[in-house]
């Protein structure tokens, strides 16, 4: 019974994450800054009152050890506050893109180009390995990951029936390829399905 109280004990402790601990050092730097900043100034203040020698060199002392331990808490806070800047940079790196709502993308099967094929935008990144590099991408504008999408071979009845509906040119599958299959080599993390779909919309919308 003691073993399994000590086990529930120990399981319900949560340890304190990386961030705390800098966070924590950083309040103690700080007081031992404010405090050895006070000691610096009265010990130099005292040796500016009457002393015989033996206090003059006590207080001499005492003001320059605790001078250092100044200067040493003032590098400090400044490490971990350089640290924890560096750690929470890094966190908002490695963050997923968080979406008020979450796609679902559907199963990775082929899609015939010559059959009209309406989805969301997302949906279509989500098949973009699968689709015919000859096909091209229509969407409704203004675009977003939301966007209506479809896929056609330019200049088929496919193409124009997707354009009477208010879909635009958004890119060439085989262009879309390419620049996704460039840019993830550029990452450190593979991104999402979310994450290549926007990237895609920035590309289209600015460089294409």
């Amino acid at each position: 019974m003691p073993n399994n109280t000590l086990r529930q004990t120990s399981e319900s402790v949560t340890p304190m994450s990386p961030k705390k601990w800098y966070l924590a050092g950083i309040g103690a730097a700080v007081f031992v800054s404010l405090y050895s900043a006070y000691a610096t100034a009265f010990f130099a203040w005292l040796t500016a009152t009457p002393l015989s020698p033996a206090q003059l060199k006590r207080s001499q002392f005492d003001t320059y050890a605790w001078f250092c331990v100044l200067c040493i808490s003032v590098i400090t806070v400044i490490a971990l506050t350089l640290k924890l800047w560096c750690l929470g940079k890094k966190d908002r790196r490695m963050r997923p893109l968080q979406t008020p709502a979450e796609v679902t993308c559907p199963a990775s099967t082929p899609v015939n180009p010559l059959t009209p094929h309406k989805m969301k935008l997302i949906e279509t990144i989500c098949l973009l390995a699968t689709l015919d590099s000859d096909a091209t991408i229509y969407a409704t504008h203004p675009w977003s990951t939301t966007s209506d999408a479809g896929v056609a071979v330019e200049g088929t009845d496919e193409e124009r029936k997707l354009k009477t509906e208010g879909l635009r040119y958004f890119l060439e599958v085989s262009i879309a390829q390419d620049f996704l299959s460039d840019w993830k080599k550029t990452r450190q993390h593979p991104p999402t399905d979310e994450q290549c779909c926007k990237r895609l919309v920035e590309y289209a919308g600015n460089d294409a």
